[in-house]
């Protein structure tokens, strides 16, 4: 049995017609661990022409979770173990989001997102290779996981025709220095990219999409 409680509070403060502040906190009771504390704050400023920027930043402790300390599956195929020793993660986040939104005209829209993040994250919880004949997982604590990435997005809308392309560079980070773990990582980081395009077409006369 696991029992967690949580109580939080945020506000909006708009200080003129382009600054707006929204604060947050969160309280986190358990039964199992320390009371944990989430602190955020959000920021924007509007400027002219739509231009949007927005900003983000707080702390991201999280609680494990019932099956990451209790699971078993153990079969032919699987060896996944869950950790009764499990810390909760604890973090901080930072996120830059840069938007703009033009209406060209009543038929053509056009909005563009440009967004930067990096998380650092101790004892990141995930499925750790702990033993590879026969292969075995765990749930164990991550010493340290570091994400960073940005991504570029635009969507646009000319009359019935909706469409839009994106892309996404990520960063990852990870060191895992316990001795009986078997998977190692490099202390650097490693960058994926992710790229999507989209289109679709509507008739009004029959509601279809395409």
């Amino acid at each position: 049995k696991i029992g967690t409680y949580d109580f939080f509070a945020s506000s909006e403060i708009n200080l003129n017609d382009k600054i707006s502040l929204r604060p947050g906190a969160r309280v986190m009771f358990s039964e199992q661990f320390d009371t944990q504390y989430v602190m955020s704050l959000s920021a924007k400023y509007a400027f002219a022409k739509n231009w949007e920027l927005r900003g983000i930043v707080g702390t991201s402790p999280r609680l494990p979770n019932y099956d990451e300390m209790y699971s078993l599956l153990v079969d032919v195929n699987h060896d996944v173990r869950g950790n009764e020793n499990l810390n909760p993660e604890k973090g901080v986040s930072a996120f830059l989001h840069l938007k703009n939104n033009w209406e060209i005209n009543s038929n053509t829209n056009l909005e563009q997102k440009v967004s930067i993040w990096k998380i650092d994250l101790k004892d990141k919880i995930d499925l750790v290779i702990i033993g590879e004949e026969p292969l075995r997982y765990q749930y164990n604590n991550v010493d340290k996981y570091n994400v960073q990435g940005i991504m570029y997005m635009n969507q646009f809308s000319v009359g019935n025709l909706i469409g839009g392309v994106g892309a996404t560079l990520t960063g990852i980070k990870q060191s895992i220095d316990q001795k009986n773990v078997v998977e190692k990582q490099e202390d650097k980081y490693f960058y994926s990219v992710q790229a999507n395009a989209n289109a679709s077409y509507r008739i009004p006369k029959t509601g279809t999409t395409f």
